[in-house]
């Protein structure tokens, strides 16, 4: 608009100028006859400076398009580099792939992708993905994906520079151009052995710090239980062989003080050896059913027990460690109930994770944030001295994630708390 505003108004001057310049010439040189003759002269005139304003107008509009037009596409093209630049700093292995050709050309491979499988850019510059799949193996689950225009994660075997099998997890995303079309697929590589290993790593990390806690826990535990055996084993010497003394009562409590030390060793050598005990193919059904029958016969009358087994199936487990993650659970809840209450355990199938889900519900004080954030902590309890070691729940969360499974709780103050397990099945339920 500017430019335009420009061009008419020099057109303007120019008509101005013409103008004058044409009627002092025409006086000038004396030229006499029709008026009309001078008016078409300038008629002309005006029309030739319009034009060429015109002109001038289109001129300066079209060189501000091109160069709004040339400054657009250096912005792009540097965000493209930019975007590039960030792809292949990443330490996430990132590919695209052509889906318009049947092997999956690779239109782009990062560092952290070369660094995966070994090969160089120029290597993978005309290769494709179903070129780098194991011997025998075809992308059929890919093409799936692919012609449903869906996101996907599918595990794949991949040859790498030197020959070995890589097990790859990938997770593929369509790319959509501006018609809403996809002819490529954003897909991120994932080595599983390499996540496997950093998983152990962490959860050794995890038990080292645990057994740190554990370390000093044990020791103040059995210390407070050592002092009473030796003051009255001490006491029962004296008292040994005197008439008219009994030293049964004190040989009583030495024994009590000996359960409860034994009972320290035995829930630290559970949390110790987690995954050490025999497992194999066991219906978690009928073992959760056995655990709450024992259970009911332990806790108090006044604590109600409702189990409820919408499904079972097979998990690879041992029927000892599911009675102690339900026993503990069970305890845990009771003395949240302060010994009066009802708790309802429920089974059910986690379709979507292929696990089994058990829920453990009681109607107890619950707790606030604080304390539910510490609750798997060995020795953390908030029951009095004496009441209790605090390794019940730390035991129940290494059983579980020993089983690959995971633990959830919900809980608030005044009402109640919820433990959710999940364990993989390995069968069909029933």
């Amino acid at each position: 608009m500017l430019a335009l505003r420009n061009g008419f108004g020099a057109a303007v001057v120019g008509i101005v100028v013409v103008n004058i310049v044409a009627v002092l010439l025409y006086k000038a040189f004396g030229r006499t006859g029709d008026p009309a003759q001078l008016q078409v002269l300038l008629v002309m005139t005006d029309v030739a400076a319009l034009l060429i304003g015109a002109a001038i107008s289109e001129h300066k509009g079209t060189a501000a398009a091109l160069r709004k037009s040339e400054q657009r596409q250096r912005d792009i093209a540097s965000e493209n580099r930019m975007l590039a630049q960030a792809v292949h700093a990443s330490s996430i292995s990132v590919t695209i792939i052509d889906t318009a050709t049947p092997r999956l050309a690779l239109l782009f491979v990062n560092d952290a992708f070369c660094t995966l499988t070994g090969y160089t850019r120029d290597q993978l510059h005309d290769a494709d993905l179903a070129g780098l799949l194991a011997p025998g193996k075809t992308p059929d689950d890919l093409y799936d994906a692919i012609r449903h225009r869906e996101r996907a994660r599918h595990t794949v075997d991949l040859v790498t520079a030197d020959g070995a099998i890589l097990r790859d997890r990938l997770s593929l995303a369509p790319i959509k151009d501006d018609d809403d079309a996809t002819s490529a697929y954003l897909v991120l590589h994932e080595d599983i052995a390499a996540a496997q290993k950093r998983e152990g790593m962490e959860r050794e990390r995890e038990k080292l710090v645990a057994l740190g806690q554990l370390a000093g826990g044990v020791a103040h535990e059995i210390n407070n239980l050592l002092h009473p055996m030796i003051n009255l084993a001490t006491e029962v010497e004296h008292l040994w062989g005197q008439e008219g003394q009994d030293a049964r009562r004190h040989l009583r409590m030495i024994r009590s003080c000996g359960t409860k030390a034994a009972d320290i060793v035995r829930k630290v050598l559970s949390f110790a050896r987690q995954g050490a005990g025999p497992r194999g193919p066991l219906d978690i059904g009928d073992a959760i059913l056995a655990a709450a029958d024992l259970n009911r016969r332990s806790l108090p009358p006044s604590v109600a027990i409702h189990t409820r087994i919408d499904v079972t199936g097979i998990i690879q487990a041992s029927a000892t460690e599911v009675s102690q993650v339900l026993t503990n659970l069970l305890l845990n809840a009771s003395h949240a109930m302060d010994g009066r209450g009802t708790i309802n355990i429920v089974l059910d199938r986690d379709d979507a994770a292929a696990s089994f889900r058990l829920t453990v519900t009681d109607d107890g004080a619950g707790m606030d944030e604080a304390v539910r954030a510490r609750i798997f902590e060995p020795f953390f309890t908030t029951k009095p001295i004496g009441s209790g070691t605090g390794l019940g729940l730390s035991v129940v969360y290494g059983i579980v994630k020993d089983w690959g499974g995971t633990i959830d709780v919900r809980t608030a103050p005044n009402k109640g708390t919820t433990f959710i397990i999940t364990v993989p099945a390995i069968g069909t339920d029933t």
